[in-house]
């Protein structure tokens, strides 16, 4: 059986990822948007604007494009627009906040600043001139999730929207402290999300079918569970400008297989050798960038608390992939609540005795093999940027022939 157990160490931190929801299912079920986020430390709700919530003008003839309601789609292009001025933006909902609250990371997708959040600037930096005072607009920033300074709430107007900081002292930057700007909305070219629900709890405990023969060194894949991680939360080595042309969202799957860890043939004659000792040491963690296995210390994290995987090997030149600290916990969470053991440097040992119990009381191979579960993220282009493998070592499958 394998049951869902509590966590013994609950991590504080952000897991920053993210499951999906239509926008019809709110408009049908407004109450739904105080649902609070999904299980696990600080993920969130992405909104996908489905088929069902798009709205008609022109006597049904034309694709109305403006967005009047709340909350703001993440699978569309959005631009702010007030008055002859327009700002291009991409709204993510804040970590660990039911949609109710409107609050949002406002990422900037056009200009020098692209892919860096809009931040607040702070009353005391306002400056006057004439007797009037103006507001000193602070520059975009890397996104730092826990800054208030780089959340806003957004309010509804009669026509239009207004934005507030969550900061007490902010000032919203741009024309999101302005009262009226409009949304309207674009189907990018670049990237499309769809039906990500997280964790399948049921199908997970099921765990893989075993209905393989000892020739194979692990069972086909299932995938158990899907999210998705804004860019901003990865890192690969490049400006956020050019990742966010490459993959504004990346797709993390969850996939249990069994894997081979040890097999025997039985070379007694008689084939009634019954008792096997299984003896064997397993990594308990195993990182892959781009498929090569990689390195990583979660010790030695840099200012901005990215883990970095970084594989060698082949002659080829290093490839190297960031995930926020908070993704790599999370991962580690989601591993532990169901009885993941991480071991003393990353390994464990495996010894067992198995008895053949086979009605022949003859056997000619013998295979021992170990439940992995693996991360597995993916730009939007499908290209395979990391994967991050778990070994479950109090889940054993051992097969005769």
């Amino acid at each position: 059986m394998y049951a869902l157990l509590s966590c013994r160490k609950r991590y504080e931190s952000e897991k920053k990822m993210y499951v999906t929801r239509p926008l019809s299912m709110y408009k049908r079920n407004p109450g739904a948007l105080s649902e609070p986020p999904p299980a696990g430390p600080n993920s969130g709700y992405l909104v996908i604007f489905d088929e069902e919530a798009q709205t008609y003008s022109c006597f049904g003839l034309c694709k109305d494009s403006n967005i009047r309601d709340l909350p703001f789609p993440q699978d569309k292009n959005l631009t702010i627009n007030y008055g002859s001025d327009d700002e291009e933006a991409l709204f993510v909902p804040v970590l660990n906040q039911p949609l109710s609250s409107n609050r949002y990371y406002v990422i900037r997708r056009r200009g020098k600043h692209q892919g860096k959040a809009s931040t607040s600037s702070k009353e005391e930096n306002m400056g006057t001139c004439l007797c009037c005072s103006f507001v000193h607009d602070v520059k975009p920033r890397p996104l730092d999730p826990s800054d208030v300074y780089q959340q806003v709430e957004i309010m509804k107007k009669n026509y239009g929207f207004h934005a507030k900081s969550v900061a007490s002292d902010g000032i919203p930057s741009g024309l999101l402290r302005y009262k009226g700007w409009t949304v309207y909305t674009r189907t990018p070219s670049n990237y499309h999300l769809r039906e990500a629900l997280g964790a399948n709890d049921s199908l997970r405990a099921k765990l893989p079918g075993v209905n393989f023969p000892l020739s194979n060194d692990r069972s086909e894949s299932v995938v158990v569970g899907k999210w998705y991680c804004p860019f901003m939360f990865v890192k690969e080595g490049i400006r956020l400008k050019e990742q966010m042309k490459k993959s504004v969202f990346y797709e993390l799957t969850l996939e249990q297989r069994w894997e081979k860890i040890f097999s025997k043939e039985n070379n007694e004659h008689s084939g009634e050798n019954h008792d096997v000792f299984v003896d064997v040491v397993v990594q308990t963690e195993v990182a892959k960038v781009e498929g090569r296995e990689a390195v990583w210390d979660e010790h030695g994290v840099d200012d901005e608390k990215v883990v970095w995987f970084r594989s060698f090997g082949d002659g080829a030149s290093e490839r190297s992939v960031g995930l926020s600290l908070e993704i790599v916990d999370g991962m580690k969470w989601e591993q532990e609540r169901v009885g993941w053991v991480s071991g003393n440097e990353r390994q464990m040992r495996v010894e067992r005795v198995e008895k053949f119990e086979g009605v022949m009381n003859k056997w000619v191979k013998f295979g021992c093999y170990v439940l992995v579960e693996s991360f597995v993220l993916k730009a939007m282009d499908s290209r395979m940027v990391l994967t991050y493998e778990f070994r479950h070592k109090h889940q054993i499958r051992c097969k005769w022939e």
